[in-house]
Parts: C-alpha cells; sequence; structure tokens
C-alpha cells in the first residue's frame, strides 16, 4: 500500500505541476513551452482533475453537507441532486446506497464519507481510476464520475449567476491619528474605535448578454480600495455612466459587529509592545474577516478548472481560443484569470504536502525521536520570513513546566531519601530484624519511585533538548501546517494587481476564533517555493518505498 500512495503522491504532484504550468503559458506567457507536449495525456488531466474536485469537496464542504454530533449528517443539496448525482457511483435501495452488496451509508453521509476520504489521503489513484480506502473496503471510481459528482451537486446549487457577478468591499476608518504612539490599553477604546468603521461594498453584473471582464473588476477594485468618504460617490457614478452594459450597486453602513466581544478578543491577542499602528491595521484586519465568509470564489476558479481540463480532453486541443469556443457553446463563458491560476498551485501544494502530511510525514506517535521523517528543517520556506504562525508541538509548554516540578522535586526527594538512609543505619542495632527488614524494603520501594521520576525527567530532557536543536523543523512544519489548514478551511484568497509579478496570496487559519497562522506571499514566489522544494519531498518519498507505516 505505501508504494501505492508513493505513486499517488508523484502522480498528483506531476499532473499539477504541468496543468499550473500549461496555465502560467497560457494566460502570462511563462516560458514552459515544452508543457504542450504532455498536456493532452488522458490519465494526466484525469489525476488533475481530481485535484481540483478535492479542493472544492474539502474547502467549502458546509456548501455540500453539515454534520452534527451523534453522527448526524444532513445534506445542503436538492434532494434529487444529490440522488441524481450518487446513483452514477452507487447501488440504491431504500433511501441507502450500497457498492459492491455493501451498505455504505445514506445520502448526507455519503457525501461526507467520500469528502473526508480525499480530504485526508485516504485513497490511490490507477490510470482514470479512484479507489477510496474505507477501512476494509475498496471503493473504485472513474476520477470522471467523481468529478460529475462534484459539478452537477454544487454548479445549479452554489455556482449558477456566479460567473458574470463580482462583488467589491472595504473595511475602513478615517480616525486614524498619524502621531500617535500609545496603543489602546482598555476595551472602551478599542470599541470606540471599532465603531469608527465603515463597510462598503459594490457589485457589478453583466446585463444584455455582456460578460464582466478582469479590467472590470480592477477598476471597481481601484474605486472602492481609494474611497474615503461620501465625495467618492461620484466615482461610482461615472462608473455606471462608462460602463452602460453593467448594473452597479454599492452602499456604505456601520460596522454591524459586536464590538465589544470583538474588542475583549483583539485585546488579549495583542501584546503589551504592540504599537499603536500594528493595533489599528490588527483591529481593521479582524473586523474584515469577521465580517467576511464568502467563499464562492474558491469554488468558481476550482469548477471553471475542471471545465478547462474536460473541454482540453474533449477538444484533444490546448489552443486556447478552441477551448474558449467549446466552453462557451458547451458550458458558460468563463475567465480564465489569476484565481483560476491560483486555484492550480493550490493543488500543487495540496497535491506535494497535504496527502502525505497525516501519516506519511512524521511520527505522530512521538513527535520527539530522530526517525524517519521528512526533513522539514531542509524546506527553503524564506518566502514566509515575517509571517504569523504557532507552534502546538506535543505540549512543549508543558513538557517544560513538568520538567521543571520534576527538578524540584527530585532534589528534594533527594534530601529526604539522604534522611531516611540515616535513620534505617541507625536501626540495625535498635530494632528487631524482622522491623529492620519491613523498614528496608519500604525504603527500597522509595528508592524504586525515585528512580521512575528520574527517568521521567531524563525522558522529558531528551524531547525537551530535541526539540530545541531542532527548532527548524518545528517552525517549518508548523508554517506548512498552517497554509495547509488554511486551504482545508477555504481562509485564502487573491491580492488583485495589475501585474502578475505584484499579485499576493494571503493565507489565515483561524481556531477558536483566534488566528493561528496568517500569511502574506506573491502568487509567482508561492509557485517557485513549491517547485524548488519539490526534490526534498520526492526523495524522501522515494527512500520510504517498501516500508511499514
Amino acid at each position: 500500500m505505501i508504494n501505492d500512495k508513493i505513486e499517488t503522491i508523484n502522480k498528483m504532484y506531476y499532473s499539477s505541476l504541468v496543468y499550473t504550468n500549461y496555465l502560467l503559458n497560457t494566460i502570462y506567457e511563462f516560458p514552459q513551452d515544452n508543457i504542450k507536449n504532455y498536456i493532452l495525456d488522458d490519465e494526466l488531466l484525469d489525476t488533475a482533475s481530481l485535484l481540483f474536485s478535492s479542493n472544492i469537496l474539502f474547502t467549502v464542504n458546509e456548501s455540500l453537507i453539515t454534520a452534527y454530533p451523534n453522527n448526524i449528517v444532513l445534506s445542503n443539496i436538492l434532494d434529487d441532486e444529490l440522488n441524481k448525482s450518487l446513483i452514477k457511483l452507487f447501488d440504491y435501495k431504500n433511501g441507502i446506497y450500497y457498492y459492491n452488496n455493501k451498505e455504505v451509508a445514506d445520502g448526507p453521509k455519503t457525501i461526507f464519507k467520500i469528502r473526508n476520504k480525499l480530504a485526508h489521503g485516504e485513497y490511490i489513484i490507477n490510470k482514470n481510476k479512484v479507489t477510496i480506502i474505507d477501512e476494509n473496503n475498496y471503493l473504485t471510481f472513474e476520477i470522471s464520475k467523481i468529478n460529475k459528482l462534484v459539478y452537477e451537486s454544487l454548479h445549479n446549487t452554489i455556482f449558477e449567476n456566479k460567473s458574470n457577478r463580482f462583488e467589491s468591499g472595504i473595511v475602513f476608518t478615517k480616525h486614524i491619528v498619524s502621531n500617535r504612539k500609545e496603543p489602546f490599553k482598555n476595551i472602551e477604546q478599542v470599541e470606540k474605535y471599532i465603531k469608527s468603521h465603515k463597510v462598503l461594498n459594490a457589485t457589478i453584473e453583466g446585463m444584455n448578454g455582456y460578460k464582466i471582464t478582469t479590467e472590470d473588476k480592477m477598476e471597481l477594485n481601484n474605486i472602492v480600495n481609494n474611497f474615503v468618504n461620501k465625495e467618492n460617490f461620484k466615482e461610482f457614478k461615472n462608473y455606471q455612466k462608462s460602463h452602460p452594459n453593467i448594473i452597479l450597486t454599492y452602499n456604505l453602513n456601520d460596522v454591524n459587529i459586536d464590538s465589544s466581544k470583538l474588542a475583549n478578543n483583539i485585546l488579549q491577542m495583542t501584546k503589551d509592545e504592540t504599537s499603536y499602528f500594528e493595533m489599528t491595521k490588527y483591529i481593521t484586519d479582524s473586523i474584515s474577516k469577521n465580517l467576511s465568509d464568502d467563499k464562492s470564489i474558491i469554488i468558481a476558479s476550482s469548477l471553471n478548472n475542471l471545465v478547462i481540463i474536460d473541454s482540453i480532453k474533449k477538444t484533444k486541443s490546448y489552443d486556447i481560443n478552441v477551448l474558449k469556443d467549446y466552453i462557451v457553446n458547451n458550458y458558460y463563458d468563463m475567465a480564465i484569470d489569476t484565481d483560476t491560476v491560483l486555484s492550480s498551485l493550490i493543488t500543487m501544494f495540496n497535491s506535494l504536502f497535504m496527502y502525505g502530511l497525516t501519516d506519511m510525514f512524521d511520527n505522530v506517535d512521538n513527535l520527539f525521536i530522530p526517525d524517519d521523517k521528512l526533513s522539514f528543517d531542509l524546506l527553503d520556506l524564506s518566502i514566509f520570513n515575517g509571517c504569523y504562525y504557532t507552534m502546538s508541538v506535543g505540549n512543549i509548554k508543558e513538557k517544560q513546566n513538568v520538567y521543571n516540578s520534576l527538578v524540584k522535586s527530585i532534589e528534594k526527594k533527594k534530601i529526604a531519601i539522604v534522611k531516611r538512609k540515616e535513620q534505617l543505619d541507625n536501626m540495625v542495632t535498635k530494632v528487631s530484624k524482622e522491623k529492620y527488614e519491613e523498614e528496608k524494603i519500604k525504603f527500597n520501594n522509595i528508592l524504586i519511585e525515585y528512580r521512575k521520576i528520574i527517568n521521567e525527567k531524563n525522558t522529558l530532557k531528551k524531547e525537551i533538548d530535541y526539540f530545541n536543536n531542532n527548532k527548524k523543523y518545528f517552525e517549518n512544519k508548523a508554517i506548512i501546517t498552517g497554509i495547509r489548514n488554511s486551504i482545508a478551511h477555504g481562509n485564502y484568497k487573491i491580492k488583485l494587481s495589475e501585474k502578475i509579478g505584484d499579485t499576493m496570496i494571503t493565507f489565515d487559519d483561524i481556531y477558536l476564533g483566534k488566528t493561528t497562522f496568517h500569511a502574506e506571499v506573491y502568487l509567482v514566489d508561492f509557485y517557485n517555493f513549491i517547485y524548488n522544494n519539490q526534490q526534498i519531498v520526492v526523495d524522501y518519498l522515494e527512500s520510504l518505498k517498501g516500508k511499514q507505516l
């Protein structure tokens, strides 16, 4: 099985790399001419397409299903749409789906199971088929049918009417004191600053058959991002006049948020040494994150890539003009833009790092032993310098506290043992032999317990030393995990720019309302980061062949 998983990772990465390079070559004319020699390979395209389906499933699973305690799962897809998709993969009887006469589950739980298996790498790829590993049951499907399940389930319920509509918004305030240095100190000050913010939203939608272009989006973004006060509304009016085939709506509102709760959270999250400027930026960013939860761009860009791949297969052509004609006639008019490329970059990252992160790249039972595991410390993550991340490594702080406590306890016990030994020596001639032997047994038990505590201390010391001597490993792994979690929860997005070299990706991992990871990197740098680190992962996987996980 290990060799099959390794082969699957290699296939996924190679497929995503070739497809991403094809997009970059097509859209931005990157020098990747040789890629066109490989892009028409059906097996490569099938593998790449599964990655986009997986990306949709684990990034926006709440659009598909809602899971509750006690193994209750409800579908957010219309029942007839869900059944229409699943009966192409399973046998169906009395509300339950079966595979090879073995019961799988009802509709919502079945889609939930497929989502989780794909999200956690519990599958292998063989040519144009994917085998999902469900305990001792192996569910094998044609990749095209999985893609069809995702596309048909999502397109009509989520994606419809999104391709020709664009929303832009900004949270801002004019109440920044430029020469102030002292940060906010209490909830009242922070809450007052939160309430000074405004939220500007603008939406454009094509009419009379007109399709929204990247230039239309960029122009709207510029107006929104440069908005200062109501005087700027004239910019919206000018935009509407110059775009007769676009419906523009916009509104400016106060921030509708629990300012007291947010203020308290911000004070807990910011440190005493945080500057006024840093705090104001953090507050504005926090408001934006609390107001924004729309993941439709992520869904749309992944679905667009599924359509592009299917069109390449159907037309047997990589010519962008041929593909556009086919897509318009058979699907819908789409913009192959930066978000399309970002979606493909995400599949590159997922194929190289996410698939094996759970059970192949580390010893999850003991993180503090130098066993066979991916050398995260060798990865070049310099593009993430300055990013915010947290390390939750086997409760290392708790281990340090326990170690310090044991050191103190051992010193006390050592003194007590010396004193006890003196007492025992004095008993030799003063008590009966039976009494002496009884006390000696008690003393030996104390020594045994003492040695156990010393062994526990020594074990903790080794683990703490291992962590301190391998901080680069744990730091890099924390960054990779932060990116992985940001992707898995759909908390990443593009910051549009006129040039691809200036286009940035932001990643955020939020746990229990607190940001545990934040990074902003250039899109091109993110591609180079994946590409430049690929050999480290490939070499490690090669070393695993024939081993047991």
